[in-house]
């Protein structure tokens, strides 16, 4: 049987506040290099949200490329990585010619044929069927894997208005990449997209990732997955999960690191596949490295203290329900060092603005910024910043 490690979701870049996680992040791809040699993993799939931004810096990058490296070990490991909606996907395609003699495929836009219909890969040789689905063959592996590859999906991605809704687009796609391969050959669809199952509640989310993520319109249903794939590896979500209703396992590998203070699921991990035709085995490996995210409340500089105290391994984002004086808020820094201060939404004079039913018509530009700014870092901007806005919203209704 096939063995591998379904990954997703690294966001590599991401921080918390004003504070770096990449040598958090580095650490949790070392653990997954030697994840994938202790249990000697034939591919790793990572299943988008490489990066946590289009413009990724370039000691992301870095780590990134490295983590790569070492996961193919020189072509003995096939590395296949898609875009996400974090990520740009004209930015994987050009370096994709840099993977191939590594064992490494990256894949960007959706459904983007490659230069040649057979390729080396490694030590593996690639077979292109259709565009959007190969097939690999390996010396070492007994039987080949067939995948069908669905990097994040969008109007704009595919460069057109699709004429029909994007479920029934990529239903027919699908359907049409599995009438291209071997029914006797192992094969698992990777995408990334927002998936929902056939009934019951749609999965919840962290707060961060719900304005691209839990978009109705984006919504694809486990039954829009067609009859001839053995495993579909999701990326998008960061709560680790299975979706009932599908004709094989669909599943959310996750992210490595908590990103979010409301993230439901704080606990990480990735997948341990198990693959040969018709057989499916998989099995979820807790992650250890990285620190929590808590979100915490307090009404006074002692409560605040105390809880502080209570979760000082953790990135603390802490929601004060009234303004505090300079060495107060000095106070608390020095008494944590992961931590970000915001005014609670709940108490704050920006929450009555926030309101679905309030008018913002006629409020002053320069008051909404002080009060969104009061919220998320629990005082007032400082005088420069505020000229500073000032001119940049002269700027903006003199263009306008």
């Amino acid at each position: 049987m096939l063995r591998i490690l379904h990954t997703a979701d690294w966001h590599l870049g991401k921080r918390f506040g004003r504070f770096e996680r990449l040598e958090e992040q580095q650490r949790v791809l070392e653990e997954l290099v030697r994840l994938a040699r202790a249990w000697r993993a034939d591919a790793v799939l990572i299943a988008g949200d490489l990066f946590d931004t289009k413009t990724p810096p370039v000691e992301a990058q870095r780590l990134f490329y490295d983590a790569l490296f070492e996961l193919a070990q020189g072509g003995e490991r096939i590395v296949v990585a898609i875009a996400g909606n974090h990520d740009l996907p004209e930015w994987l395609d050009a370096r994709a010619r840099w993977g191939y003699p590594l064992g490494i495929l990256l894949a960007g836009l959706p459904f983007a044929a490659l230069p040649s219909a057979r390729l080396s890969l490694g030590q593996a040789v690639l077979e292109e069927l259709t565009p959007g689905v190969v097939r690999l063959l390996h010396p070492r592996w007994e039987e080949p894997l067939q995948l069908l590859l669905t990097p994040y999906v969008s109007e704009v991605r595919l460069g057109e208005r699709l004429q029909q809704p994007q479920a029934e687009y990529l239903h027919q796609r699908w359907r049409h990449g599995v009438q291209q391969l071997r029914p006797d050959v192992p094969t698992v669809l990777l995408a990334h997209l927002y998936c929902i199952p056939a009934e019951g509640e749609p999965p919840q989310e962290d707060e961060e990732e719900r304005p691209s993520a839990l978009g109705g319109a984006e919504a694809i249903g486990v039954n829009s997955f067609p009859e001839g794939i053995d495993y579909v590896a999701l990326g998008h979500l960061h709560r680790p999960m299975e979706l009932p209703g599908g004709c094989c396992p669909v599943v959310y590998a996750g992210s490595p690191l908590q990103y979010s203070a409301t993230d439901p699921a704080p606990e990480k991990s990735v997948v341990l596949l198990e693959l040969s035709a018709g057989e499916v085995h998989y099995e979820r490996y807790r992650l250890s490295e990285g620190c929590s995210i808590v979100q915490l409340r307090a009404q006074s500089l002692e409560e605040a203290l105390r809880l502080l105290e209570q979760h000082s391994a953790a990135y603390v984002r802490l929601l004060l329900s009234c303004p505090m004086g300079p060495g107060e808020l000095e106070q608390l820094r020095r008494a944590h060092e992961r931590l970000e201060i915001a005014l609670d939404p709940l108490s704050s004079p920006l929450s009555q603005i926030q309101q679905p039913q309030a008018r913002v018509e006629g409020l002053d530009p320069l008051e909404l910024f002080r009060a969104f700014y009061r919220e998320r870092e629990g005082t007032d901007p400082s005088p420069e910043l505020q000229e500073l806005f000032r001119e940049l919203w002269t700027l903006q209704q003199a263009a306008e």
